[in-house]
């Protein structure tokens, strides 16, 4: 859905378009982006930055209301999911070098192969398990800000565990981007 802003929000320089997907927000300035060519790009094609026409009161009344209540329950849900799929994919993990290494693999597929299938299926793991830890990592950055629960209480015993078991401050953290101490 596309929402033309008011002419006075409106720079003269350019048409911008507020476009919402969801709770998405993107500007969509065609003119000014096809001034701009890979062929024959140069830093003095690029446009001149002016900042965006509307406030953040206008971004949050954008947004529903629905979207702004902390459910408490709904958030642990998603905690304790991600903390299974780590353990699920770390307990896969403890079985790869046994499975590659075991003589019948090494047989049908060589050493050469088995190696490089193992450390093809590290990978794999890394990058999955680094998605999972970047969830539980997100949902006690979210605590920091408060957007976990309406208790702090809950808040800071979540954050403080979830930061603890990723190696990463919670509270510094959570002072420099909030403002709290």
């Amino acid at each position: 859905m596309s929402v033309p802003l008011s002419p006075d929000l409106t720079p003269s320089c350019s048409p911008y378009t507020l476009t919402m997907a969801a709770t998405t927000c993107t500007i969509q300035n065609a003119e000014e982006r096809s001034k701009v060519s890979n062929d024959n790009y140069s830093e003095d094609n690029l446009p001149e930055f002016t900042p965006m026409p509307w406030t953040m009161s206008e971004i949050r009344s954008a947004i529903p209301a629905h979207l702004f209540v902390r459910h408490t329950w709904t958030g642990i849900a998603y905690l304790v999911r991600d903390i299974v799929m780590a353990a699920l994919m770390w307990n896969v993990a403890l079985h790869l070098d046994p499975i590659f290494k075991s003589p019948p693999v090494v047989e049908r597929m060589t050493y050469l192969g088995a190696e490089t299938a193992r450390w093809i299926s590290w990978i794999v793991y890394w990058w999955f398990q680094g998605l999972a830890f970047t969830g539980i990592w997100v949902i006690g950055h979210e605590c920091g800000h408060g957007a976990f629960s309406d208790s702090k209480i809950v808040c800071d015993v979540i954050g403080f565990i979830t930061h603890t078991f990723l190696w990463t401050p919670y509270s510094a953290g959570r002072s420099r981007t909030t403002g709290t101490t």
